[in-house]
């Protein structure tokens, strides 16, 4: 029998939209010893980019200066020539075109970054005392940084005060204090995943190398863990590789391991000193100094120590080598929403990430569009529209054009999904009385009922392999999250709350979502495995944060908000719904749309295919 007309209102206002747990700290992990393993993958023959190049610093002339250095053909370029002041420690921007470096032109290492031709140098921190080590971001829109905490209220000397983890926004210049608990620390390394930092730390006169996330509450995970001096970790590529170094043999050498910790292989077996390792950028060769020959010189070999090679045409004294990344290709990142006034109709655009190029795709006083989700090809957008009392499911291409109204009959259909291969199109209908999952193929046909259910069901998300879906149910008196195969077998619970846990979307890898929550009052974006373990809090806001939804990539989740525009007034009230993106840790929350008008149910554009 229907449910009451009053529930089923209810019912659709949350599924629709219309309406913290946070892990304690934990203290410095140390697992057991790694124990031998046969060494990591061998190398194939290398095969060098004639656009890559890797950048040193090198002792000239009294000070040190910035260098590249193509391996193919050996070609050497100067970048910097300033007689009066060290450059160190350059590394390369994710997308490779760019250089940031440790510079002492103020009297003390600042941060600065660079073009190749010198055309563009910023200085993105002014200390008074030095920057130890910097590392940047996989996403290419910060840089982390150690160095001593200062308080700009002393005059003192304040350069050997504890040292903490900073982060610089390259947008702003804001500079954020991350963490505090890393005194005794060198190096610094940003996972490829951007998950991650891999340092040096000092423990009872010993050297380890240790990872965490940016977290101030994150473990700090001991990787080496043992008596010898290990430092200098440097990610592969992948991310499944940490190459190092290692006095354990007497000298300094080389030495790589999986990133867990396990597997610890030598590479290098001289008796000199090794160091500063990097690797390619298609993780087969590492690049590394040595001072075999007498003085420190710029050397290359494979990824499993094999063909040990000095880089002819290389100089001496040379210190901090890095190996530029391969352009990315220009990706522009687009996401498709919906906007309206209060509860008059919204109409559908699309915008860059950036903020720029917003392209209008409806826009009618008669037709209210809300909801829209790409084909996995990125060529159409569903959505649900209505000109009058009920939603119905329509497809449009995704450049502009006349849509096409894929279910009808009685009751609402909502919240559109594709399927990973594009064959069918999820919603959710009260057709039957009550709310159900149900799938279309694109051309309005094959209309079949997943969930089935004399409880309100909504919300549904696929897996990535499209095996799985993720929905949102009441099943249990609240709305809360569930997942299940495609023919309703494996059913299984994931959330349960007293608030509402709605709009489940699933991370690209599969292995996460990311949901809407009401569980601490109001609503707020969260993220937990795909068993329901591993909940972590992405935002934390006194107004609300909604429907969340993964970049292709996984690096960044897109949602809506209310919170005031002006964060030196967080009294403000805010009405409207803009725009944001985030780091799906959490971190990085730019706003990218502000209008007077509510932004809702964002959509991000598959990759190329």
């Amino acid at each position: 029998m229907p449910r009451p007309v009053i529930l089923c209102l209810c019912i659709a206002l949350l599924l629709l939209g219309c309406t913290t747990l946070t892990p304690p700290p934990a203290a410095p992990d140390a697992p057991s010893p790694p124990t031998p393993a046969a060494p990591l993958p061998t190398s194939a023959p290398p095969v060098e980019s004639p656009t890559t190049v890797i950048a040193f610093s090198a002792f000239r002339d009294g000070s040190f200066h910035l260098y590249t250095i193509r391996p193919e053909d050996t070609q050497l370029t100067r970048l910097t020539d300033n007689l009066d002041h060290n450059e160190t420690q350059p590394i390369w921007s994710p997308d490779g075109l760019r250089l940031a470096y440790l510079a002492d032109t103020d009297g003390v290492a600042n941060l600065y970054i660079r073009d190749l031709d010198g055309r563009e140098v910023r200085q993105l921190t002014r200390r008074r005392t030095p920057v130890i080590a910097v590392s940047w971001s996989p996403d290419n829109t910060r840089l982390a940084f150690l160095a001593p905490i200062e308080e700009p209220s002393l005059e003192a000397d304040q350069s050997d005060a504890p040292l903490a983890l900073y982060t610089v926004e390259l947008a702003t210049g804001k500079i954020t204090l991350v963490r505090r608990d890393l005194q005794d620390t060198l190096d610094l390394a940003w996972s490829p995943d951007g998950e991650q930092i891999a340092f040096t730390r000092l423990d009872n006169g010993v050297q380890n190398i240790y990872v965490t996330r940016l977290s101030g509450t994150s473990p700090l995970v001991n990787l080496s863990n043992t008596p010898f001096n290990d430092s200098q970790p440097a990610w592969s590529p992948d991310g499944k590789r940490i190459a190092f170094v290692s006095d354990e043999s007497g000298d300094l050498d080389i030495y790589v391991m999986a990133a867990d910790g396990t597997g610890r292989t030598r590479l290098t077996d001289n008796p000199t000193q090794e160091t500063a390792p990097t690797w390619s950028p298609d993780g087969t060769r590492i690049a590394f100094v040595s001072d075999r020959n007498g003085s420190p010189q710029l050397f290359r070999m494979g990824d499993n120590g094999v063909d040990q090679q000095l880089l002819a045409g290389t100089l001496s004294n040379v210190a901090s080598p890095a190996w530029q990344p391969l352009p990315r290709p220009t990706v522009v990142n687009r996401i498709a929403f919906s906007a309206g006034v209060g509860r008059g109709f919204s109409s559908l655009f699309v915008i860059n990430t950036t903020g720029a190029g917003r392209v209008t795709l409806i826009n009618s006083a008669e037709f209210d569009t809300i909801t829209p989700a790409w084909s996995p090809d990125g060529t159409q957008i569903a959505f649900a529209g209505r000109d009058a009392i009920n939603y119905d499911i329509y497809i449009m291409p995704a450049s502009g054009g006349d849509p096409i109204r894929l279910t009808r009959g009685e009751g609402s259909n909502l919240h559109p999904a594709w399927s990973p291969d594009g064959t069918r199109i999820g919603f959710e209908s009260n057709r039957d009385g009550v709310w159900d999952v149900y799938t279309i193929n694109p051309q309005g046909g094959d209309l079949t009922n997943l969930t089935n259910s004399p409880s309100n069901d909504g919300n549904i998300a696929w897996s990535p392999d499209g095996t799985q879906i993720a929905f949102v149910s009441d099943r249990d008196g609240k709305l809360n999250i569930y997942t299940m195969n495609i023919d309703g077998s494996n059913l299984r619970q994931l959330t349960r709350n007293a608030g509402d846990n709605v709009f489940p979307a699933w991370s690209p890898d599969g292995r996460e979502l990311v949901f809407r929550s009401t569980r601490t009052g109001n609503k707020q974006i969260y993220r937990m495995s795909v068993n329901g373990t591993g909940l972590r809090r992405l935002t934390n806001h006194p107004d609300d944060d909604d429907h969340p939804a993964w970049s292709p990539d996984g690096r960044q989740i897109a949602f809506v908000s209310n919170r005031p525009r002006d964060a030196s007034s967080p009294r403000t009230i805010q009405r409207a719904f803009d725009l944001y993106v985030m780091n799906s840790d959490g971190s990085n929350v730019q706003r990218i749309t502000s209008s007077n008008i509510n932004e809702r149910y964002p959509a991000w554009q598959p990759q190329a295919r």
